[in-house]
């Protein structure tokens, strides 16, 4: 027809016009195959609106026409000069209709649409708001024209979606939801449109989950996704979206609350959505990874082997479909290798190792400097070169696994989330290396490096007990090696700390405290062999608290503190100590049963400690002297007759009551030890005493006439106490005046001697 009407014929642009539109029609029929019927049309419609003038009526649909079709090109084609043409066509047309006109809110809605294909293209942000003005501009026209204007809600939605993902603002994805509500509403059950808008707005949810974590969000998208899938039978083409959105919300849900049934949905519908790329599929490795992931972390939660060995199988697949160039292979390899060392780890087998590290090496050599998993490389790799070590005992692994850590922890400042892990590890190697190879700069380096984890932990950390332990013990170690008293000490601090209430898991009897404080005892005795009480006191004092719940050390390190002090008195003449060690000493008598075998060489350690305190005024010597021969006393009477001490406890208060005559004079004799009120055993105590001093100037040995034997003193005491005059003279004393008292004793022993 339109061979019979030539260019000047009056109907010649409605027959342009129609012919385009029929080849459109055709085009968009046949799926957009055929490229030259769109391409024609195109052609139609510039002639057809040449020959329509400004002030003819059918120039704004021309104008129409042609930017739809250039709108399709571009949408075909990509071509940014199609889309530059129908802006300007939609600009003009809406010149064409002022406020006012009928068709002004599709002259609205078309250059939106336009503007916004424009900014996907080419990101101009100027261009996603004027959009977004347009659409609220023609969304506000349409208030009454329900069929259109849920369209207008969904570009609206869809334009501000875009915008929060390029600018992060949440009042444009708090819009878009609420306008998918309204839209939703818009279409009843069974409407066409239902099944995207469901989609849209779960979508727009799970978004704003990921943003401000609030679980009611990602429920309801899981919910609205579940409906939008209930729409999209197998066959859909759009059924693998909504398989996949749905598996990551249930995903994100899992990761968030720990349901295994979300994880276990996720998986199952991974596996639907790998069916639906089968071999050949450009998305089949994207598919596989991620089911792999899944089955990765039901294997953490679960210890499956079998979903473990499936996640190798997948990623192993993957990785044959992805060339060395494609940008996802590094994050596969990371992924594969860290399932063969954990695979490695359940089941021993060194092929998995060996395997795990050939892709973690791999997986290095793709990453330049300054790729952000390159850190993470390097931090993997050498742990796994170092638990082929302890595998294999193979030096040059663990020598290869520090030269990883160091270069991990470069790229870790002090501000980075992991520079403990860093640090921590590369501890742990040099410290494996210098138990296999022993050189003072590992185990320098070791402390340093643990000493700088425990800074990065604050009181409160989790894992700051961890630190401690590992640094008391590394310092421990330095001490047994070379011997310096300041690293025993600062074990000895931090072993106090680690027993703090705030910090569990490390009880007073481990293995490693039980070794420290045996190395702390025995450095105490070395010491003071030496009288080398400087910095020994401090240990001792540390130590203390250290042991403050474990008995049989509290009493040891008491024992140990009151002699250093008593020590140092001697040697310095320090008050101070010996008010301390005598403290001390009264300390460990308060912690000993009466019973307890080491009890009477407590009450003797006593009474020397008073004893040399006595070398003060007089007032306060005489009063420990009496203390200290009553201790004795008592210490001779709880001491067995076979015990070696027997004898040294029952000299003691002549002793010390010589030292007390020779320091104050001769004033004061034994038996006034029993003052007027005293008790039976306290006159007993003033006997015994007398007895002792009257043997001071006989013989060390006499003999028995009535046995034949050789008699001690002790042995003559003994004697005395059993005989009739001692029974007398105890009736008889218990009964006197204080000065009868005293001649009464010294006469009848005496007598006896």
């Amino acid at each position: 027809m339109l061979g019979f009407l030539p260019p000047t014929h009056t109907d010649r642009a409605i027959s342009l016009y129609n012919l385009a539109d029929c080849l459109v029609v055709r085009f968009l029929k046949q799926q957009k195959a055929y490229m030259r019927d769109l391409d024609e049309a195109i052609q139609l419609h510039r002639e057809a609106l040449d020959l329509r003038p400004g002030d003819s009526i059918h120039m704004p649909k021309s104008m129409s026409q042609l930017a739809f079709c250039l709108w399709c090109r571009y949408d075909s084609k990509d071509d940014i000069a199609d889309i530059d043409e129908a802006i300007t066509l939609g600009r003009a047309m809406l010149d064409l209709r002022p406020p006012g006109h009928a068709y002004r809110a599709v002259c609205l809605y078309n250059l939106g649409v336009c503007l916004r294909d424009r900014f996907l293209k080419q990101g101009r942000t100027s261009d996603l708001d004027e959009a977004i003005e347009l659409h609220q501009a023609a969304l506000e026209l349409r208030s009454v024209d329900t069929a259109n204007k849920s369209i207008s809600v969904h570009q609206l939605a869809f334009c501000l979606r875009l915008r929060f993902d390029k600018q992060g603002s949440l009042t444009d994805l708090d819009q878009a939801i609420a306008l998918g509500r309204h839209g939703l509403a818009l279409l009843p059950s069974g409407h066409t449109g239902r099944v995207t808008s469901l989609y849209n707005l779960a979508d727009n949810l799970a978004a704003r989950f990921l943003k401000q974590v609030h679980t009611a969000d990602l429920d309801e998208a899981i919910q609205l996704h579940s409906a939008a899938l209930d729409l999209r039978p197998a066959g859909s083409t759009c059924r693998i979206d909504s398989l996949g959105r749905l598996s990551n919300c249930l995903w994100r849900r899992y990761d968030k609350q720990g349901s295994l049934a979300d994880l276990n949905k996720a998986i199952a519908l991974r596996r639907n959505v790998l069916e639906l790329h089968p071999a050949g599929h450009p998305d089949r490795a994207t598919s596989q990874c991620t089911l792999g992931d899944y089955l990765e972390a039901r294997f953490l939660k679960q210890s499956r082997m079998a979903d473990l060995d499936e996640a190798i199988q997948l990623y192993q697949a993957a990785l044959k479909l992805l060339s060395r160039s494609n940008a996802d292979r590094s994050g596969v390899l990371l992924r594969v290798a860290r399932c063969l060392r954990s695979r490695h780890s359940a089941q021993g087998a060194v092929s998995d190792l060996n395997e795990a590290i050939q892709f973690a090496q791999d997986l290095l050599k793709l990453l330049p400097q300054e790729h952000p998993d390159r850190v993470i490389s390097l931090y993997n790799l050498g742990d796994y070169l170092k638990d082929r070590f302890l595998k294999t005992t193979h030096i040059p692994d663990l020598d290869e696994a520090i030269k990883f850590h160091r270069a991990a922890l470069q790229f870790r400042p002090a501000v980075h989330v992991d520079r403990c892990s860093s640090l921590k590890d590369l501890a742990c190697c040099l410290l494996l290396r210098y138990k296999t190879r022993p050189t003072n700069a590992d185990l320098d380096e070791c402390i340093m490096l643990r000493r700088a984890t425990l800074e990065l932990q604050p009181s409160g950390h989790p894992h700051r007990a961890e630190s401690i332990h590992n640094l008391m013990s590394d310092l421990h170690t330095r001490f047994q090696k070379c011997g310096n008293i300041t690293d025993l000490q600062e074990a000895v601090v931090l072993g106090h700390e680690m027993l703090d209430s705030s910090l569990q898991g490390y009880p007073d009897q481990s293995p490693s405290l039980m070794s420290l404080l045996t190395d702390v005892i025995r450095t105490l005795d070395e010491r003071s062999k030496r009288l080398d009480f400087k910095g020994t006191i401090p240990l001792a004092q540390a130590a203390m608290k250290l042991c403050s719940r474990n008995l049989p050390d509290r009493i040891t390190l008491l024992f140990r503190l009151a002699g250093l002090y008593s020590g140092r008195f001697q040697k310095e003449g320090s008050a101070n100590d010996i008010n301390e060690a005598i403290q001390l000493r009264r300390d460990v008598l308060a912690l000993l049963p009466l019973d307890h075998p080491g009890h009477a060489s407590a009450l003797h350690d006593l009474a020397i400690c008073l004893s040399l305190r006595s070398q003060g005024d007089a007032g306060a010597g005489k009063k420990d002297i009496e203390e200290a021969i009553t201790l004795t006393y008592n210490a001779w009477e709880r001491c067995p007759l076979t015990h070696p001490d027997r004898t040294v406890y029952r000299n003691s208060p002549a002793l010390f009551r010589q030292s007390q005559i020779e320091k104050f004079g001769a004033g004061t004799s034994s038996a006034e030890v029993a003052p007027h009120n005293s008790s039976v055993s306290d006159i007993k105590k003033a006997i015994i005493s007398a007895a002792y001093d009257a043997l001071k100037t006989h013989p060390h040995r006499l003999l028995n006439t009535l046995t034949g034997c050789l008699c001690d003193k002790d042995a003559q005491i003994t004697h005395f106490e059993d005989s009739h005059e001692f029974k007398e003279l105890l009736s008889s004393a218990t009964k006197c005046e204080l000065h009868q008292r005293k001649k009464c004793i010294n006469e009848t022993v005496s007598t006896y001697f």
